[in-house]
């Protein structure tokens, strides 16, 4: 009887097809976790993340100065005149791993700690910057909630000290407010933030909704589509923008299907964006705050019919 349990708990999805508009960076994560609950998973990125030669040039010089190859032999760190680093996004945890690899500490012993921000869960890719390993003074700040507001927060009062702020360069897209509002939350705290386009988030491009349609020529309406799951507001625009460019709305996508945002953040750039949500994620650490919802909307739709 506890092994059904635990099959049926297991399969709370089951046969639901849930799309999900993720970059590629993020996707086997999200789409392992729908399969865990039964779900037929549909990537269908609209935006991608990546690192260029420009945003490499940039991460390298706020870690070691202008000419960061010369700065990184002779030991010159740039990094050291900051306090902290405030990281909102993975992408830009691994825009910095990369810049230190192979280059030793860029922290000297002496000073006080050295803040290394982070939300959530991905704090846990904070030791692939070296510098927890490599130097006392390094010390982690990670909010109660996996928030920008609530990292500002955290980090409490600047008193005029510099903080580097690795964000994306928006290309294609509006830049969403979270990052100018990050930025200047920490400011009205007394901080000096530093912004680093440390990666680009760009626009797939007219055609990257083409997968939530029967066919691509995207005459024949779209897929059966019970839920489609969108985790970053860029994401959305990314595809009403793919939306309106293939002669089509999301109007009717919503009419077919369950609209869940991860997180109220996201919520809210999809209200600015006039997109109504069914799903709100409020647990958003990890992308099985947003699943546990879907599956809560799901069994609380289908109780609702039994009723009926």
């Amino acid at each position: 009887m506890a092994g059904n349990d635990e099959e049926e708990q297991g399969k709370r999805l089951e046969g639901l097809v849930v799309g999900f508009t993720t970059p590629a960076h993020y996707a086997a994560s999200l789409r392992d976790g729908l399969e865990m609950v039964g779900a037929r998973p549909l990537w269908c990125p609209t935006i991608v993340v990546e690192s260029t030669l420009e945003t490499q040039a940039e991460v390298g010089a706020s870690i070691w100065g202008s000419d960061s190859s010369t700065s990184a032999a002779a030991g010159i760190s740039a990094l050291d005149r900051h306090k902290g680093v405030a990281f909102t996004s993975r992408a830009g945890i691994r825009a910095f791993a990369e810049a230190l690899k192979g280059r030793g500490n860029p922290l000297g012993d002496a000073g006080g700690a050295f803040l290394l921000g982070a939300l959530g869960k991905d704090a846990e890719l904070l030791h692939e910057l070296g510098l927890l390993r490599s130097n006392s003074r390094a010390r982690v700040v990670v909010p109660t909630v996996a928030s920008p507001d609530a990292l500002i927060e955290a980090f409490g009062e600047g008193k005029g000290q510099s903080l580097l702020c690795p964000v994306p360069l928006v290309i294609g897209l509006e830049e969403p407010p979270v990052v100018p509002n990050f930025l200047q939350g920490l400011r009205s705290k007394g901080w000096n933030a530093v912004r680093v386009n440390a990666y680009v988030t760009k626009w797939l491009g007219e055609q990257c909704a083409e997968p939530l349609f029967n066919s691509s020529k995207c005459l024949d309406g779209f897929r059966n589509v019970d839920a489609l799951i969108f985790t970053s507001t860029a994401e959305l625009e990314g595809l009403v923008k793919s939306l309106r460019a293939l002669g089509q709305d999301m109007s009717f996508l919503r009419r077919q299907c369950v609209l869940a945002a991860h997180g109220p953040v996201t919520a809210k750039g999809a209200a600015r964006l006039g997109v109504e949500v069914d799903v709100v994620g409020e647990q958003f650490q990890s992308f099985q705050g947003i699943i546990d919802a879907l599956v809560a909307y799901f069994r609380s739709r289908s109780s609702s019919s039994i009723k009926i």
